[in-house]
């Protein structure tokens, strides 16, 4: 067959390939033929069109680059078949390339080592001389369009919901390899899809990163001189849009990116050389090491100014230590050290730019860091560090002597982290948010005895949800070193209520403001460098400002201390002079008869007078009597009394145990004088509250009834007002709390006092048979905000706020109740909740009970006692808006009074007041728990009308 005829068939074979309808092969697609398969072709833009398409549906094509489409493929014109090498092939595709619009990438490429391993396994391969030579390498080469990339598999578990991807699994493909043709070894191109499943214009291909630039030399320059000049990008961006250069803002961006990385007059080494010696040279007491590695390169460049090391020579009993990334283009980690100064402020005491976060790079450093110290190591007692493990062998082997501790945000957070891996298996967000739980519990423990029960409550957990391996996980890593994490274990250490290391990581992110990943490692030396300037600056000017700091908390002696010291300080010198003063206050001893008698110094209080009129009327019962109260427990004899504002000498007399105060132009009272008077006062203050419940039944509770119930009212209203207040209300036990006063606290806006609700689910379980009251739990809110330790002094009476837990047994649910419905409340009633199902309640469900919801800051104590009716009483009533709460504390004070409810309420919307008949003495029968229950119909988010 002669040539002609030959070229002629490969041009009928690879049009069929490129125009035929029939979908790929898998042998196609992986770019694996026959080893005998010779057949390749030429063809020309005329072969590849087809003749049968109607004009109607050419469409998403360029008609000046040779390409036809439709609405299923655009075919593109066949490159050339034969070429001399690898180099005519690469010069051919980019003018191929340029002129059909495409971009066309390598997907994969076959060695000719590969080639002949592959050749060697067949029959062909027997005889070497069907080998391809050595110097044709690489053998073959399979193209595909750049939109025809696989999906690449992620290397993170998320996926953003949101984002553009340029695969389109396209189709076009060919294969260009060695080939003998008449003789000779050529490189042809086969096995061609040429179609493509997307629109081939010059508007798409005007969109790659391979079609924009700068195309114009007389432009580029111009914008060089831009660039040199410092015009802001938007300019530049502007000129070349205006000279017709297919450019968008992220090449312009690149441009000056590039421009700003090649106009050093040196180069980085030299530069951060120059910056080094400069800072050595500054000062003799600068230091700066640098260490390299085994290939000659720089592994750790550590730097500790004159200033550094005067802080740490003076404040290092506790270190910081860090990493962060991000600070310069070579990716070299900033490790810092960092100590606490007199103002409680984070001070850097060495950088170390290290190449990586491994042991010998850690090493390095510390190493760096001790010989840069040597007079403040020995004050060194705590090292914070995050989860890094690395870190904390390595400053462990370093310093024995100190305590390594890890940052508490980073151990809940990193366990949270854990505890969601795929490993573990998945649980509901009920179960994980008490994993959470159980791990902050542990963290912030106060002794041995409550981790060890947080912990079994957590393994019991972790049995139950299936969670075994996270369990096993813990025990392994985290309770074996617990004295690095657990905060009882850490109470007694010097570490300044350091937990976190929230200093450096604020440190960081204001350097970030001035370092970031593109700066050279001169540039992120400089930074570093001019940072600590300015904190040396700021240090020195406050500590050379004329003047002393001020609390008006604090009394005399602490307002001495703050005159040599500072804030901080104070503050960690007040807790321990605060219990030393409540200890001093109250001393006593006991006189023997007939044996020597030991003179002690008397008390003296240097008071003032709270107001002018020195008549004891209108002095002694109020202000001064609450004065005379705090100092009667000192021990005080008639010579040597306590005096209160009186220059004159106490009176002497006959040696005794008798307790006096004296007060100037008042005269001198006794302990059972005053005791008396404040139970006096205690008595004038009940009957005020008793004549205010008074007034509110009248004015408010009246009104809200109908006007068959007024004689009701009034009788209450007189028996409230005739009995005293200590008088022991009929029908409840004989408690000193049951008295009419308690009722006193139902009128609004005192709070619920716990002796009203103890009593009215004492009346409750009295009469129902099926209800049980368990009793008062005290919880404790934890908040962020500091608050004043003045306020914890406080009636716990004012602060107290109130919620519920309820245990339905014929239903198996644990109602958790709070009627603020606020997060700090309803979490700690939630906590409640669990630890009674977790101590044997396994079967029973934890379900908030959201409504009603109270409109004011004191009916706390109402809401949770009509919860508990509600839960008891079958068809009691859910209204409790603002129009009906004062009839609902009518109704209760009447129930605690008289054990009676006033009206059988079963419906909110139509109340009808019959007063019930006295119930006997015989136990009620048990509440039927049905669907229609009131609480059952509230929707649990919205308040109840």
């Amino acid at each position: 067959m002669s040539d002609d005829a030959e070229e002629m068939r490969d041009e009928s074979s690879l049009v069929e390939g490129a125009s035929g309808e029939a979908e790929d092969e898998k042998g196609d697609s992986s770019g694996e033929e026959d080893v005998g398969d010779e057949s390749t072709g030429a063809s020309t833009q005329d072969s590849v069109q087809d003749s049968d398409q109607d004009s109607d549906q050419e469409r998403d094509c360029d008609p000046g680059s040779g390409v036809k489409g439709s609405a299923r493929r655009v075919v593109v014109v066949v490159p050339q078949t034969w070429h001399k090498d690898w180099k005519s092939w690469l010069a051919y595709l980019d003018e191929y390339s340029e002129m059909t619009k495409q971009v066309i990438p390598i997907f994969q490429t076959m060695g000719v080592a590969e080639r002949n391993r592959r050749l060697q396994q067949t029959k062909k391969g027997l005889d070497n001389a069907a080998q391809v030579p050595e110097n044709l390498d690489p053998y073959q080469r399979t193209y595909i369009c750049t939109h025809g990339w696989p999906e690449r598999k992620s290397r993170v578990s998320g996926k953003r919901p949101r984002h553009h991807i340029r695969e389109t699994d396209c189709p076009f493909r060919f294969v260009v390899q060695w080939q003998q043709r008449k003789g000779k070894w050529q490189l042809g191109v086969k096995l061609g899809h040429f179609y493509h499943n997307h629109p081939i214009t010059g508007a798409t291909y005007a969109t790659y990163p391979c079609a924009r630039g700068v195309s114009n030399a007389m432009v580029g320059a111009r914008v060089e001189g831009m660039l040199a000049v410092g015009a802001k990008r938007s300019k530049i961006y502007d000129y070349l849009l205006e000279h017709d250069q297919n450019v968008i803002k992220a090449d312009v961006d690149n441009m000056v990116q590039d421009f700003a990385s090649s106009v050093s007059s040196m180069d980085d080494n030299d530069a951060t050389a120059a910056e080094v010696g400069a800072l050595a040279a500054a000062d003799p007491e600068n230091c700066v090491r640098i260490a390299e590695t085994e290939t000659g390169e720089t592994g750790v460049i550590s730097l500790s100014t004159a200033f550094m090391r005067n802080t740490f020579s003076r404040f290092g009993e506790v270190l910081l230590v860090d990493c962060t990334h991000q600070t310069n283009r070579h990716n070299y980690q900033l490790l810092t050290f960092m100590v606490m100064n007199e103002f409680g402020e984070g001070v850097v005491v060495q950088h170390s730019l290290i190449e990586a976060n491994g042991d010998w790079h850690m090493d390095c450093a510390i190493a760096h860091f001790k010989r840069a110290h040597p007079d403040g190591l020995k004050l060194l007692r705590v090292i914070i560090v995050d989860k890094d493990m690395n870190e904390v062998r390595v400053l462990q082997s370093h310093f024995p002597e100190a305590r390594v501790l890890i940052c508490h945000f980073h151990v809940i957070k990193y366990l949270k982290e854990k505890r969601a891996k795929p490993e573990f298996g998945k649980v509901s967000s009920d179960d994980a948010s008490q994993l959470d739980a159980a791990v902050h519990k542990m963290v912030y423990a106060s002794s041995q005895e409550e981790y060890n029960t947080t912990r079994e409550s957590l393994r019991g957990l972790c049995s139950r949800i299936g969670l075994e391996e996270f369990c096993k996980y813990f025990k392994k890593n985290w309770d074996s070193c617990q004295d690095m994490w657990v905060m009882h274990l850490r109470a007694k250490l010097p570490h300044f209520k350091n937990h976190t290391n929230n200093r450096l990581e604020s440190f960081f992110g204001k350097l970030k403001d001035v370092i970031n990943s593109s700066m050279s490692m001169a540039q992120c030396v400089e930074a570093l460098v001019a940072g600590d300037k300015r904190a040396e600056n700021e240090y020195k000017y406050r500590l050379s400002r004329i003047g002393r700091f001020v609390n008006t908390n604090y009394d005399e002696e602490m307002s001495n201390v703050l005159r040599f010291t500072t804030h901080f300080v104070a503050e960690q010198i007040e807790p321990q002079y605060t219990a030393a003063m409540s200890k001093a206050e109250a001393y006593a001893y006991e006189s023997t008869p007939g044996g020597p008698d030991a003179m002690l110094k008397a008390l003296f209080r240097k008071m003032k007078n709270p107001v002018l009129i020195l008549d004891p009327f209108f002095v002694l019962p109020t202000k001064l009597l609450d004065r005379c109260m705090k100092v009667m427990p000192v021990r005080n004899t008639t010579r040597d009394p306590v005096l209160i504002d009186t220059d004159s000498p106490a009176a002497t007399g006959p040696c005794g145990a008798i307790e006096v105060v004296q007060i100037k132009d008042i005269g001198s009272f006794s302990r059972q004088h005053i005791e008396l008077m404040k139970q006096v006062d205690n008595l004038k203050n009940m009957d005020e509250l008793g004549m205010d419940a008074v007034k509110w039944i009248s004015e408010e509770a009246l009104p809200a009834l109908p006007a068959q119930y007024h004689d009701l009212v009034k009788q209450v209203g007189d028996q409230i007002f005739h009995a005293y207040p200590y008088q022991h209300i009929d029908g409840l036990d004989d408690s000193s709390e049951y008295v009419f006063a308690t009722l006193y606290r139902v009128i609004p806006p005192l709070w619920l006092s716990d002796a009203c609700i103890r009593g009215l689910c004492d009346s409750l379980a009295s009469d129902y048979n099926t209800c049980r009251f368990a009793g008062f739990q005290s919880v404790t809110i934890k908040s962020s905000r500091a608050r004043d330790p003045a306020e914890g002094l406080m009636s716990s009476d004012v602060f107290a706020h109130w919620c519920c837990i309820v245990v339905k047994v014929s239903v198996q649910r644990i109602y958790y109740y709070d009627p603020l419905n606020q997060k700090g409340y309803v979490r700690a009633a939630k906590e409640v909740a669990t630890y009674l199902k977790f101590k044997g309640l396994n079967n029973y469900d934890v379900v908030a009970q959201n409504n009603p919801i109270q409109f004011d800051q004191f009916s706390c104590g109402v809401f949770v006692c009509w919860m508990f009716m509600r839960q008891v009483v079958q068809g009691i009533t859910n209204d409790m808006s603002d129009n009906s709460l004062s009839l609902r504390r009518f109704e209760l004070f009447y129930y605690i009074l008289n054990g009676r409810f006033i009206s059988p309420i079963k419906n909110a919307a139509a109340t009808a007041y019959v007063l019930p008949q006295i119930m006997p003495d015989e136990d009620k029968a048990p509440v039927v728990e049905t669907q229609g229950s009131a609480d059952e119909d509230i929707p649990p988010t919205q308040v109840a009308e």
